[in-house]
C-alpha cells in the first residue's frame, strides 16, 4: 500500500466535490421532513439568533448547530442553506473515506465507482454528520495503525473530542474505536513503545473536548443543561426507540418482487454480513502477528471502527440507522481486492463487492429523495416555496406546509404564542415563530415535574394557539402524546378547544385557548 500523495489528495477532493454537488443539484430541492430535518432546522434557526443548544432548546449536540449557524451565513438561513451547509460536512466525511481508499489505487474509474458506493449511503441528509464521522475515524484509524507516531495519537485523540462535540455518541464510538487500535498497538509493540502514545490520545481527547468546557464557560447553565441530557439518556438507556432487527430469515419472501421486501431483505442480510467481516478481519489481525500492520491498516482501522457502530445499527434497526452505522464496513470491503491473494480470493473479494452493491440498489437507492420523486408518478409531487426556497415534495406534504400557512394567516397573525406537538417541530422553523416550551419533539415518556414546568410554561408564555397530533411513532400505543405527557394532554385538554374544520395531514389539529 502506498503512502498517500499529493495527487491522492486532489482526486479524493475532486472527486467528493464533484459527486457531492451532484447529489445537492439533482436532489437538493426535493422533500421536506418537518420531523427530523426540521428538529435540526429550527435549532438551527435559534442558535444564530443567540440561542445555546440543550440550554435553551431541545437539540442534539452542540456542534452540529454551530456547524449549521457558520454555515447559514454563507449559504442562508433557509432549508436550502442548511442542506447546502450539511453538505459541505459531507464532502470532508466522503473525502476521508477516500483518503483511505487512493492509498491503494490510482484509477479514477475506481476512486469515481467506490465514491458512489458510499454516497448512496450517505442518508438521510439530515444526519450526514453521522457517516462523514465515521469515514473520519477510519482514516485516522489507518494513519495510527500505519505509524502509531505520538502526533498521530494527538490527532485521533483531537478527533474524538470533536466527534463527541458533533454527537456524544460518536465520541463514544470513535473512543471505543481508536482506543481499542491504540491498544491492539500496544499489545503488538509492547508497554515501552506504547505507553506515551496512549498519554498522547489521551491529551488529544480533552483538547477536542476543549469546545464543550469553552461552551460551559461562555453560556451560564449549559453545564447543567448538559448534565441533565446526560442523566435522561442514562435513565432511559437510549437515545433511540429500538425497532426489532429485520434478520433475514424472517422476512416474508411471497413478495419479493416488491420493493419493500426486498430492501428489508437486504437490510437483514447486511445485518447479518457486516459482524462477520468485522470479526474476520479483527481475528487476522489478533492471530497474524507477522502480518504487515502498514499494509493491513484501511481493513483493520475499517473493523474497529465499525465494531461500536454497530450500536448505532442496531439500537433503531431501520435502515436510516444502518445508513449512519455502514461507512466502516463498506470501506473494508473495497479494500479487499487489493489484499486478496491468488486469483479464488481475487474471485471472492470481487463477488463480495457485487453482492453489496446489489444490495445497495435494492435498499439504499430506494429511499433517496430523487428516486422516490421518479417513482411517484401516479401522484406526481408538488412545487412549494418555503421562506424564498422551492422545492418539490409530496402531495401530502405540500398540503401540510400549505395548512400551517394558511393557520399563520388566518389565526395566528391574531396574536398569542403557538405550540405544535408532538412531532412537528419544523412547524417552529416554517412560520419562523419561536417555541414557547424547551421541547420541540415529544416522544419519550416524560417525567411529572418535567411536565408541570411545561405547562407552566405553557400558560406564562401565553399559549394562544395549538397544533396537537394524535398519531403514534411505530405504532405503539403507550407512545402517543396523551401517554408519553398525560399532564400535559389533560391541560390542553382543559384549557383549550379544537377549532372545527382546522385539521392538517398526519392527524393534526388546531387547538385555540377557551375564552373564560
Amino acid at each position: 500500500m502506498n503512502a498517500l500523495q499529493i495527487r491522492d489528495v486532489v482526486a479524493a477532493v475532486f472527486v467528493s466535490l464533484m459527486l457531492v454537488f451532484m447529489s445537492v443539484e439533482l436532489q437538493g430541492r426535493v422533500g421536506l421532513g418537518l420531523d427530523d430535518e426540521g428538529f435540526l432546522w429550527y435549532g438551527v434557526q435559534k442558535l444564530i439568533e443567540g440561542d445555546v443548544p440543550l440550554r435553551d432548546f431541545q437539540s442534539y449536540d452542540p456542534g452540529r448547530y454551530l456547524w449549521g449557524g457558520l454555515s447559514g451565513s454563507v449559504f442562508g438561513e433557509g432549508i436550502l442553506g442548511l442542506r447546502a451547509g450539511v453538505a459541505v460536512f459531507q464532502f470532508l466525511g466522503l473525502a476521508c473515506g477516500l483518503f483511505v481508499l487512493c492509498r491503494m489505487t490510482s484509477s479514477i474509474p475506481a476512486i469515481f465507482a467506490a465514491a458512489l458506493l458510499l454516497l448512496l449511503w450517505m442518508f438521510p441528509r439530515h444526519k450526514l454528520f453521522e457517516p462523514s464521522i465515521a469515514m473520519g475515524a477510519v482514516f485516522f484509524g489507518t494513519l495510527l495503525l500505519k505509524s502509531p507516531t505520538i502526533v498521530r495519537h494527538l490527532l485521533a485523540g483531537i478527533f474524538v473530542g470533536i466527534a463527541a462535540f458533533f454527537g456524544r455518541n460518536h465520541g463514544l464510538y470513535c473512543l471505543a474505536g481508536l482506543g481499542g487500535m491504540a491498544f491492539f498497538l500496544f499489545l503488538r509493540n509492547g508497554f515501552n513503545a506504547s505507553m506515551r502514545r496512549i498519554l498522547s490520545l489521551g491529551l488529544g481527547i480533552l483538547l477536542g473536548l476543549s469546545p464543550f468546557a469553552a461552551m460551559m464557560y461562555l453560556f451560564p447553565d449549559f453545564g447543567t443543561a448538559l448534565a441533565e441530557s446526560l442523566s435522561f439518556h442514562f435513565a432511559t438507556g437510549s437515545v433511540n426507540l429500538s425497532l426489532p432487527v429485520p434478520w433475514p430469515w424472517l422476512v416474508d419472501l411471497t413478495g419479493i418482487k416488491e420493493g419493500v421486501t426486498f430492501r428489508l431483505l437486504a437490510h437483514g442480510i447486511l445485518l447479518v454480513g457486516i459482524p462477520i467481516f468485522y470479526f474476520a478481519v479483527l481475528l487476522k489481525g489478533f492471530v497474524s502477528k507477522g502480518t504487515d500492520m502498514g499494509r493491513m491498516a484501511p481493513l483493520v482501522s475499517s473493523a474497529f471502527v465499525g465494531i461500536p457502530y454497530l450500536h448505532h445499527a442496531f439500537a433503531r434497526a431501520d435502515l436510516s440507522h444502518l445508513a449512519q452505522a455502514i461507512h466502516p464496513f463498506l470501506i473494508g470491503v473495497l479494500c479487499l481486492p487489493v489484499f486478496a491473494k491468488g486469483r479464488l480470493s481475487k474471485l471472492g473479494s470481487y463477488l463480495a463487492l457485487a453482492v453489496v452493491a446489489v444490495l445497495t440498489l435494492g435498499s439504499a437507492v430506494t429511499v433517496s429523495p430523487a428516486y422516490e420523486k421518479w417513482i411517484s408518478k401516479p401522484e406526481p409531487y408538488a412545487r412549494i416555496k418555503v421562506q424564498g426556497d422551492d422545492l418539490w415534495v409530496p402531495r401530502a406534504t405540500a398540503d401540510l406546509v400549505n395548512g400551517l400557512f394558511s393557520m399563520e394567516r388566518r389565526y395566528f397573525s391574531q396574536g398569542g404564542e403557538v405550540m405544535a406537538a408532538p412531532h412537528l417541530p419544523g412547524a417552529y422553523a416554517l412560520l419562523g415563530r419561536k417555541a414557547p416550551v424547551w421541547q420541540t419533539y415529544f416522544f419519550f415518556p416524560e417525567t411529572e415535574e418535567r411536565q408541570k414546568d411545561m405547562i407552566q410554561d405553557m400558560d406564562r408564555k401565553g399559549v394562544r394557539w395549538l397544533i396537537l397530533g394524535s398519531g403514534t411513532l411505530d405504532g405503539r400505543e403507550d407512545l402517543r402524546f396523551r401517554n408519553t405527557h398525560p399532564l400535559v394532554w389533560r391541560h390542553i385538554m382543559d384549557a383549550f378547544e379544537p377549532v372545527p374544520g382546522e385539521t392538517l395531514p398526519g392527524g393534526y389539529q388546531l387547538f385555540r385557548r377557551r375564552v373564560l
